[in-house]
């Protein structure tokens, strides 16, 4: 069987439409995953921002070796009073605590230490505080996730 120019243009007709067939569905394809990305794109974006505002939160709140002072600010009673001076009224304020106070922990603890040795009598250390060593940990791992973040996460 001789092949001939009708031959191939007929082959080259039949082929067409598949083509055509394929090119749509990788087309569409291409869409459903160009999407998907874009999802988990947000998805990580916003876990990110979620965990860098967690970290944050965790190096703003007050260090437990130096406590935190009260907080107190002027608020206003509801009551209102007649201000013979300006010929106003006025509102009665009244000291209210925003922040309590919070004593900060001893620097060192006891801490006791037992000998392998049955006979041995218990001796007694003196340790930086487990609850100091504790939040300087946190900060400073906080802190390096902070530091690691690239630009781009932390502006979006």
């Amino acid at each position: 069987m001789s092949r001939t120019v009708r031959d191939a243009h007929r082959r080259i007709d039949e082929i067409e439409p598949r083509v055509t067939k394929l090119e749509t569905e990788v087309h569409i394809q291409f869409k459903e995953v160009f999407t998907r990305i874009k999802r988990l794109e947000t998805i990580l974006i916003g876990a990110a921002g979620t965990i860098i505002a967690m970290l944050v939160a965790i190096l703003s709140q007050y260090k437990v070796a130096e406590g935190r002072e009260e907080v107190t600010e002027m608020q206003p009673t509801g009551e209102q009073v007649f201000n013979e001076d300006t010929m106003e009224m006025e509102d009665v304020m009244h000291e209210v605590v925003v922040q309590s106070a919070i004593e900060p922990v001893e620097p060192t603890v006891e801490q006791t230490v037992y000998s392998d040795d049955m006979d041995a009598e218990p001796t007694i250390e003196i340790v930086t505080n487990p609850l100091i060593v504790q939040d300087v940990l946190e900060r400073e791992a906080a802190q390096a996730v902070v530091d690691g973040t690239p630009d781009a996460v932390k502006e979006d």
